[in-house]
């Protein structure tokens, strides 16, 4: 079960922050966390990896731990109390630069395979927008 609207708003409460304090830091628009929040829309990738930057939670978590209907040693668990884990890149950074840093990640099993997938899944995501590029740049009559 997919417990994410209940979970933004539970999380974003326990937290004290207001709806805009989290946009700004996600680099939202004025009501999108309202709708994640009221299930109305769901959230992509990068903005999933900036949620749970800034409510201190896995993204697995934020995804399938029913928080509002857990005992509050168990919620305690799961949040992060220090930003040990806060250098998930946001998607301008979340790139590696050079297969030393890709070698680290297989290496260090500290780092959360949450933020490896998030990781992964932006880098697929340019990949695909190079490759589309290129495309372009191969055939320049395609995109019209």
């Amino acid at each position: 079960m997919n417990h994410l609207a209940n979970n933004i708003r539970f999380l974003r409460q326990k937290r004290k922050l207001t709806q805009a304090e989290i946009e700004a830091e996600c680099g939202l628009k004025e009501n999108v966390l309202s709708n994640y929040e009221n299930a109305r829309s769901r959230p992509n990738v990068d903005i999933l990896i900036k949620l749970s930057n800034v409510l201190r939670v896995s993204i697995d978590d934020l995804l399938l731990f029913d928080f509002e209907n857990s005992s509050l040693s168990e919620v305690e668990g799961r949040l992060k109390t220090d930003n040990a884990d806060s250098s998930v890149p946001t998607s301008k950074e979340s790139t590696f630069n050079t297969e030393d840093e890709l070698s680290l990640v297989k290496e260090d099993d500290s780092v959360p395979m949450w933020a490896v997938y998030g990781r992964l899944t932006h880098i697929d995501l340019q990949l695909r927008d190079l490759n589309k590029k290129v495309d372009r740049l191969r055939d320049p009559g395609q995109g019209e």
